[in-house]
């Protein structure tokens, strides 16, 4: 009986071994994949900064390019209201005298 514990317990030392050196292996893939990883982002993170002060700059060019439309169209409608209005003032320049040239002729009486 002695013998067959002592085969299995040499058995089961031997298989614990190799769950062991499985488990240590994996952990060994798991810690070179990840320092891979982080290798990797550290390489790539300098140009995200860079990504985002481009991004930055380009949202302001066209908040800039936006300002200056807008004030563009509030010069745009200005001007079309003034031109508005001195249509509105010759034409009814035209009107008072087109009025003043159909009205009779008024009479004076000499006494």
């Amino acid at each position: 009986f002695e013998e067959v514990v002592a085969v299995a317990q040499q058995h089961l030392t031997s298989l614990w071994g190799r769950v062991s050196t499985v488990g240590a292996q994996a952990w060994e893939v798991g810690r070179a994949a990840a320092k891979e990883t982080a290798d990797k982002v550290a390489a790539e993170a300098p140009g995200w900064r860079d990504q985002a002060l481009s991004a930055v700059a380009a949202t302001a060019a066209a908040a800039e390019r936006a300002r200056a439309a807008a004030a563009s169209a509030r010069e745009a409608a200005a001007t079309e209201r003034a031109a508005a209005a001195e249509r509105t003032a010759a034409a009814a320049v035209v009107s008072a005298a087109a009025a003043a040239a159909t009205a009779p002729a008024e009479k004076s009486v000499c006494v």
